[in-house]
């Protein structure tokens, strides 16, 4: 039987709760799932790459089959490194959809055995965003709700100037 692996592309600045359920799910349906951090050269982050792969690791050392891995290039180099053909893609909106079916269709051209899978966000977290997540942090809003608490420490440490 084949090692069925999915990817699971994002800047994840920060990690969210709607990320986690996407990634959970994800992990009962492939064998391993990596979790590929992008360095998000047309963002700019508030989390250095190294910080969120390191958070991203400590709020999914559950999942026995979920790792992390940084990704300084091309999503398709990445998944051709892995032996990887599936990748997932979270929807929260309509929107989100058209930019997705995009980035599809420019990967499926560097890496034609490509697979795919667009999974909606659950209800309960169809509202939540990083680029919110972060606002509200910067503004000393509670993103408690939003985030796990590791994931809200490390946020409040750069904030503060800590890190």
């Amino acid at each position: 039987m084949t090692n069925r692996i999915a990817v699971f592309p994002g800047t994840f600045d920060p990690i969210t709760y709607g990320h986690l359920d996407i990634i959970q799910r994800t992990a009962k349906l492939f064998d391993n799932v990596l979790i590929a951090v992008a360095v998000g050269k047309h963002k700019t982050p508030l989390l250095p790459l190294e910080q969120r792969v390191i958070v991203i690791k400590s709020v999914i050392e559950s999942l026995p089959n979920v790792h992390v891995h940084p990704l300084d290039g091309l999503l398709s180099d990445f998944l051709h490194k892995h032996q990887a053909h599936y990748v997932i893609h979270g929807l929260r909106k309509t929107s989100d959809l058209e930019r997705e079916m995009q980035l599809n269709d420019t990967q499926k051209q560097l890496y034609p055995t490509l697979e795919s899978l667009f999974l909606l966000s659950s209800p309960n977290y169809r509202h939540i965003s990083s680029t919110f997540v972060r606002e509200i942090a910067f503004f000393g809003g509670d993103i408690a709700s939003f985030v796990p608490v590791t994931v809200k420490q490390v946020i409040q440490e750069v904030l503060a100037g800590e890190i």
